[in-house]
């Protein structure tokens, strides 16, 4: 798993993609995911729906798994037009502009292993507007819930614990927390351990989804340090944990996702 997410974060690292400007990474990511001519769309019957705004590219939402109760979300964009960051391979510490490559890359991993689920690849994280793209596709799927895989920060005297985070809040806003509850709980029930939430911070998309339109998803994050400089540092046992547990929820949806009674994506908690 170490060597395909650095392969992977290589690759992704040497194509720019600044808030804006996303359009060339999105096309590699379209390639990356569903095959240089697409096959897997006529292979698998996956669904697409790229959306383009003044010729650039605005979101890129895959549905692999029309059956799945949730998407994820990450931003493809990145602070400053930092190029070919990830450094040597590290048995312990993986190093480079990993904001938030890094969720593309576990996503990328687990992909690679036959798990289908949904992704909306949003852009324009970092001037803090993509929430309107994940507002667009919980109209156009009120059934879905978001669930946001980003980053945290620490300070590195945690970064040794090897731990993700299972918030119930970040600075900018409320996540779901009876969705929040069951995800720890899955957590628990496998004996994977998440950071304590007094512990760092971070403001998502799920953040930021919130205070604009009261909706709520959830957020699983990957604590790192070096905040938006081109030497961020995440702990590989985080990631292993994170992809251990992201793979769960993806088996456990049906349990985790379950709602009586009303639109799993209405407002409130």
């Amino acid at each position: 798993m170490k060597k395909y997410i650095f392969n992977k974060l290589k690759e992704y690292s040497a194509i720019s993609s600044c808030s804006g400007d996303e359009k060339l990474f999105g096309e590699f990511l379209e390639k990356d995911f569903l095959g240089e001519n697409g096959e897997l769309l006529t292979n698998e019957k996956i669904k697409t729906r790229t959306v383009l705004e003044n010729g650039n590219l605005h979101y890129f939402f895959l549905e692999a798994n029309p059956s799945a109760k949730f998407f994820f979300t990450v931003h493809i964009d990145r602070v400053k037009n930092y190029l070919n960051t990830i450094k040597d391979f590290n048995e312990d510490i993986l190093t480079g502009q990993l904001d938030n490559m890094i969720s593309i890359g576990i996503l990328r991993y687990l992909f690679s292993k036959g798990l289908r689920f949904n992704i909306l690849f949003t852009t324009k994280e970092e001037v803090f507007i993509s929430w309107e793209q994940i507002k667009e596709i919980m109209f156009l799927n009120p059934k879905l819930i978001p669930v946001s895989l980003d980053i945290d920060i620490i300070k590195e005297i945690y970064l040794k614990d090897g731990k993700f985070s299972l918030r119930s809040k970040d600075v900018i806003g409320f996540y779901k927390t009876s969705l929040v509850a069951k995800l720890r709980k899955l957590a628990s029930a496998n004996n994977i351990e998440f950071i304590d939430e007094r512990i760092g911070w971070t403001a998502v998309e799920s953040g930021y989804l919130h205070r604009n339109t009261g909706l709520r998803g959830a957020h699983i994050g990957l604590p790192i340090t070096e905040y938006h400089t081109d030497s961020e540092k995440c702990n590989w046992k985080t990631i292993e944990n994170a992809a251990r547990f992201i793979e769960l929820l993806i088996e456990n949806q049906d349990k985790v996702f379950r709602q009586k009674g009303k639109s799993i994506n209405k407002k409130g908690g």
